[in-house]
């Protein structure tokens, strides 16, 4: 297909020669995408068992123009690029060709660097070469301000937030303001993702206009051609969506026509001819044309359609016919460029839908299953013979071009152009992340001074309200304060100490902020601009604990505001969580969503992690313990994941601990593999009382001062766990006889107390273990240390030879002791996985009690109860572990006791475990 630029002017002050020299390096970057594709397919190593590798060549061809347009032009270093998953190797052939591959020591690759480079996609990097991922990656080559791209629906999100990100460091005077915008480009299946439309009126309402979405609009999904149906839409999809996104605020720009079709529309007689284009045709009835290329058929048809369009096609050979069929606008450079060429200069956010066709001058050409088929070798001779290169040298940079022509001239030019301001911004971001380590340099205070000596009952919730609000409040008075306001409080000493660190943190959640106590964070703090009249504040329209809720892009505002969009509030917990990566400022978002409906997010909350995004996220109220709100609301998100942490508190302190080490751990980068923080916290109130008490009680913090005892808790706290009791010491103390470890995570510590009271009268020491974190407890930070925190609390397998009551015992009656270990009994409000590895991480019995059914409501009795985790349950569970240890038989080898050879195994006094524990 011939690509016609009979302009005079062309945008971005381009020149005729410069968009033919384009479109010859879009072909380039066609060839050796394919061969990429090909190459990764036919590897040496390959075994009959492996899995197809893949690589959706088609895909890239559809977006080939847009792509080259992109980066030949439109993008500035200072901009973002979200690319559709499948179009990554063509990002790569374009970046290889223009010169920008990263090299491991943040130099610049060779040539012969490059070159190999592009040989390795979806390759293991075993041998520590660098890789490119099957779709973009953080660890790519050319990954500068580009988004990961391995999932549909998600990235452009995360992207449009991104912009909302700048614009906050911005109107916050964090950041200078500059042109950077924020590009993504979709796939039109793709654009049915529900993710995509809790965030399109939100980009609308919120005005960013630095945000554009490039819908590839090639007809095609992964199974065939979309089917859509015309009737019920009132128009093809490209209508639809058209429709829709004007409707939420943007500006739309349709690039369906290319050059030789919008001539032949302004020639007698073509408006016939785009009538039939733009009304008479279905996609479906396009796209079966446009794969047979038959231009008799296309005749017939539009002649059916109407018949008046006869003369004007009578005019126009087969030849002819055929290009102006196959002329589609997403192919069209110039008009490409023009298109992004608005979209800086918009005062909203922008969708273009760009007319394209997948397996563009591939042998695939519209064909139903192109999707995922691969180029045949033939074609990659071909294809590669076109551009002067071969098999054995298919990623040169010349080829059959001159080494001074139009096209080398051009990408050196850019390629220039492109890495010196990348350096640029390089430097511009690491300047600003040495202020803040500077500002950083001296450690922020372990917790923030929350008074709660008057607050018996308290709840976890609670406290992270206390600490948002108190980060809010100390931000605002410094805002306040370079606003030049008068007669305000001082803040006291442990107020200052967060004055840095309060200038970061934000909060955000969708529509649940006054239900999870932080409405004094959002009482004309909500960042936005809405446009309309402040009624709130002319009536004074108040209502007591009710926040105000005008938006304001004022300085004083933080938190940001959703309607009920979850998926979109977790994108945007990401976005906002890279401004330190992104910009060098560590911004610290503080998310609080409803625990339960962190499951409706989970896909964006993966993506945000693996995008190793730094942020906090409260899920509350979570588990059975928000008992009145029965089954729907009370099965726990426990989730687990790398590069993200979490974490359960049962106190009021360890919730105030635990967010304190949060942020220091953000602000001075001391976070790697653990950037996520997720704290689960409840509405059940708890007896603060019990925590100072319990913990004083114990033996190994006689004689301490209260700072040194809660300096020697806090450290277990953040450790993954600490004994909230201990009986160790006392003085019928006998492990293996009457012990037994109880591990409660989170509001269970509750229940485990008064089992542990319970089971003390029965004359069974109870230690009770309360685990904060159970991945650093018990699971992948833990392995990492060989359990470092079990073996400090003495949580062991250990073997306590214990004798049968009144023998006295000689070398050879030690066949009649028993080993006997500390059982374990674990109790979470969430899934019995969360605990139940202790036990075989130490070697020791183990009884896991947790949720296992739907819930119910009722008061938190009654629920404990119902689920058998109430603590009459876990005196229970303990008494069967106790009892369950007796049975252990004991093995003594020959060569230990040689005169007890015939004899060496102990029988216990019965067989069942019932007979010790008659209650059950």
């Amino acid at each position: 297909m011939a690509n016609s630029t009979t302009v005079d002017k062309f945008p971005f002050g381009l020149d005729s020669a410069q968009i033919d020299a384009m479109y010859s390096i879009a072909n380039r970057a066609l060839a050796q995408t394919c061969h990429m594709v090909w190459e990764a397919n036919h590897r040496k190593d390959h075994a009959p068992t492996d899995p197809k590798v893949g690589g959706h060549a088609a895909a890239c061809a559809s977006s080939l123009h847009l792509t080259t347009a992109m980066h030949m032009v439109a993008r500035a270093p200072q901009d973002f690029w979200c690319g559709k998953p499948h179009m990554a190797p063509l990002d790569h052939s374009l970046h290889h060709q223009i010169g920008l591959f990263r090299a491991q020591d943040g130099g610049w690759m060779t040539e012969n660097d490059g070159q190999t480079l592009m040989s390795r996609l979806r390759q293991f990097p075993a041998d520590g070469l660098p890789t490119f991922q099957s779709y973009h990656a953080a660890s790519d080559a050319d990954s500068w301000r580009i988004l990961p791209s391995g999932t549909v629906g998600i990235p452009p999100v995360n992207s449009g937030y991104l912009a909302l990100m700048y614009n906050y460091l911005v109107d916050r005077k964090l950041q200078e303001k500059k042109d950077i915008h924020f590009w993504s480009l979709l796939g039109d299946s793709e654009f049915r993702e529900g993710s995509l439309f809790e965030a399109i009126t939100d980009f609308g309402e919120r005005r960013l206009n630095n945000v554009t979405w490039i819908l590839d609009y090639n007809r095609q999904s992964l199974d065939g051609t979309r089917l859509i149906n015309n009737e019920a839409f009132g128009g093809t999809d490209a209508d639809r969506i058209n429709a829709t996104m004007v409707a939420n605020g943007w500006n739309v720009i349709e690039l369906k026509h290319g050059a030789k079709r919008r001539a032949a529309f302004v020639a007698k007689g073509g408006e016939l001819l785009q009538n039939i284009f733009d009304n008479l045709l279905s996609d479906f009835d396009f796209q079966a044309m446009l794969w047979k290329r038959d231009a008799s058929l296309i005749r017939l048809e539009f002649i059916e359609r109407d018949v008046k369009v006869k003369s004007v096609l009578d005019g126009l050979s087969d030849e002819q016919l055929l290009e102006i069929y196959q002329d589609l606008g997403g192919h069209n450079l110039a008009d490409i460029l023009d298109a992004y060429q608005q979209c800086r200069v918009s005062d909203k956010p922008t969708m273009i839908i760009a007319h394209t066709i997948k397996g563009f001058n591939m042998d695939n050409f519209a064909m139903q299953g192109n999707h995922s088929s691969l180029p045949s070798e033939g074609e990659i001779d071909t294809l590669l013979e076109g551009q002067g290169l071969t098999r054995e040298q298919p990623y040169g940079l010349v080829g059959n071009w001159s080494a001074t022509g139009p096209e080398r001239s051009m990408l050196e030019k850019r390629g220039e152009f492109m890495r010196n301001g990348i350096e640029n911004e390089e430097q511009l971001v690491a300047d600003k992340a040495a202020g803040y380590s500077e500002i950083f340099s001296a450690p922020l205070p372990t917790d923030f001074g929350i008074n709660i000596s008057m607050m018996p009952i308290v709840h976890t919730q609670w406290m992270w309200g206390q600490v948002a609000n108190k980060m809010t409040r100390i931000g605002s008075h410094i805002d306040f304060e370079n606003a030049g306001a008068e007669n305000l409080p001082e803040l006291n000493a442990s107020e200052k100490a967060w004055e840095a660190a309060s200038q970061l943190a934000l909060t955000m959640s969708p529509d649940v902020g006054t239900s999870t106590n932080i409405n004094p964070s959002m009482d004309g703090k909500v960042y936005g601009e809405s446009g309309v009249r402040d009624w709130e504040s002319e009536l004074k329209w108040e209502e007591r604990g009710r926040p105000e809720l005008y938006d304001t892009t004022d300085p004083t505002s933080r938190h940001i505001r959703f309607e009920i969009s979850e998926q979109a509030a977790m994108s945007a917990a990401g976005s906002f969580g890279m401004a330190s990566k992104l910009f060098g400022t560590p911004l610290m978002p503080m998310m609080t969503v409803y625990d339960f409906f962190i499951k409706r997010a989970l896909d964006q909350l993966y993506y945000n992690v693996y995008w190793r995004s730094s942020f906090l996220l409260i899920g509350t109220p979570s588990g059975i313990a928000l008992s009145p709100e029965g089954a729907q609301h009370s099965w726990k998100s426990d989730i687990q994941m790398p590069s993200m942490l979490t974490w359960e508190p049962c106190f009021a302190k360890e919730m105030e601990w635990i967010l304190a080490d949060a942020m220091q751990r953000h602000v001075s980068n001391d976070n790697i593999d653990r950037e996520g923080v997720v704290v689960r916290a409840v509405t059940m109130g708890v007896r603060q009382k019990e925590f100072k008490t319990r913990i004083a009680a114990q033996q190994q913090y006689k004689g301490m001062s209260e700072s040194d005892m809660y300096e020697a808790v806090r450290t277990d706290v953040l450790a993954g766990g600490y004994w909230l009791a201990n009986h160790e010491g006392a003085a019928d103390y006998q492990p293996g006889e009457n012990v037994v470890t109880i591990i409660a995570m989170g509001v269970m510590g509750t229940e485990a107390i008064a089992a542990a009271d319970a089971l003390l009268e029965r004359g069974i020491y109870a230690n009770v273990l309360m685990c904060t974190s159970a991945e650093l407890l018990l699971g992948r930070f833990a392995k990492d240390n060989d359990y470092d925190q079990l073996t400090k609390l003495g949580v062991n397998g250990d073997v306590h030879l214990v004798a049968t009551a009144g023998e006295k015992l000689d070398a050879a009656d030690i066949l009649l002791l028993g080993a006997r270990k500390v059982p374990i009994v674990s109790i979470a409000d969430g899934e019995l996985g969360l605990l139940d590895n202790a036990g075989s991480i130490i070697g020791t019995k183990q009884i896991s009690l947790g949720v296992s059914k739907f819930s119910k409501s009722g008061r938190p009795s009654e629920v404990f109860a119902y689920h058998g985790l109430d603590a009459n349950s876990i005196v229970d569970a303990a008494g069967k572990a106790l009892s369950m240890s007796t049975l252990t038989k004991v093995k003594v080898s020959p060569q230990t006791l040689k005169q007890v050879e015939e004899q060496g195994r102990v029988t216990p006094p019965t067989s069942s475990w019932r007979d010790f524990w008659p209650d059950l």
